[in-house]
């Protein structure tokens, strides 16, 4: 199967935020809750591209407690350091409400589109910026003209950061789809009929060659670790010798979707 580089995109765009920044000092908070080493690996991930956009990037870490108690940490955070913009990396500990957290984040300062107020904007297609991950698709899309009408499209997993955002756009532009949830079993996630497949689980190699047809577009947005590498949702080794084409993990959507967390830092503050 042919990989789509997502690296070679997100320089570009990574030029384009260069000189959206020149001269103006801006800074991204990032704000952690508990001790996740998956999501402190995302973190540096993060503060290294801020870097090397000019883009200060402060790391805020928060004790576990009760959603009321985190969201007045975060809430209390927000007014003494004032930063340009802010992302609570998820997952979120078990046990705490992450919709009520989310929403402590001011609508623009929300880079990652996920207070209650700029979701509900970007379902009904009023808000001034995408979702990371829909703004990664649509680079790709526009890169390789990839054309959405016509196309039997499915929607694998239904969560905050990759399914829900691709639902609300594909719903607003009026396409359909089909979803396969998160607890969909293998047996039933038939995916033959798709020409393009949007899959965002977490569940690593869920998707394997036999499940899709030749000439198929497969966007894998999922992300876990396996064995102390990262993995996507598609078996990329049985996907050798299909025709089609694959967003690798990692290399395809995840660099897109960094920068456009930077990028949508410039929109929030105008810098066009």
């Amino acid at each position: 199967m042919n990989l789509i580089d997502g690296k070679a995109l997100a320089e570009k765009i990574g030029e384009e935020v260069k000189t959206r920044v020149a001269g103006h000092n801006l800074s991204l908070g990032i704000i952690s809750i508990g001790q996740d080493l998956v999501s402190q690996k995302f973190i540096e991930q993060k503060k290294k591209k801020g870097q090397e956009l000019g883009i200060e990037v402060r790391t805020y870490q928060i004790p576990e407690g009760t959603s009321k108690h985190v969201r007045r940490a975060i809430t209390d955070l927000i007014k003494k350091t004032d930063r340009d913009g802010y992302i609570i990396q998820l997952p979120l500990p078990e046990g705490l409400n992450t919709q009520y957290i989310l929403n402590s984040i001011p609508e623009m300062k929300d880079v990652d589109c996920l207070n209650q107020k700029n979701v509900g904007a970007f379902a009904v297609g009023r808000s001034p910026i995408l979702p990371p991950v829909i703004a990664a698709i649509d680079t790709i899309l526009k890169s390789r003209q990839i054309e959405l009408e016509g196309k039997e499209i499915a929607v694998v997993g239904a969560g905050r950061l990759v399914g829900r955002p691709i639902i609300h756009w594909l719903t607003n532009s009026d396409l359909p789809f089909s979803v396969y949830t998160y607890h969909s079993s293998e047996q039933a996630l038939n995916l033959k009929d798709a020409d393009i497949i949007f899959t965002g689980t977490g569940r690593p190699n869920l998707i394997h060659a036999e499940m899709v047809k030749d000439g198929t577009i497969l966007f894998d947005c999922g992300i876990s670790i396996e064995e102390g590498n990262l993995s996507g949702d598609v078996d990329r080794k049985s996907m050798e010798g299909k025709d089609g084409w694959l967003t690798p993990v990692p290399g395809g959507i995840g660099p897109l979707t960094v920068m456009h967390v930077f990028k949508n830092l410039t929109i929030l503050k105008g810098l066009q």
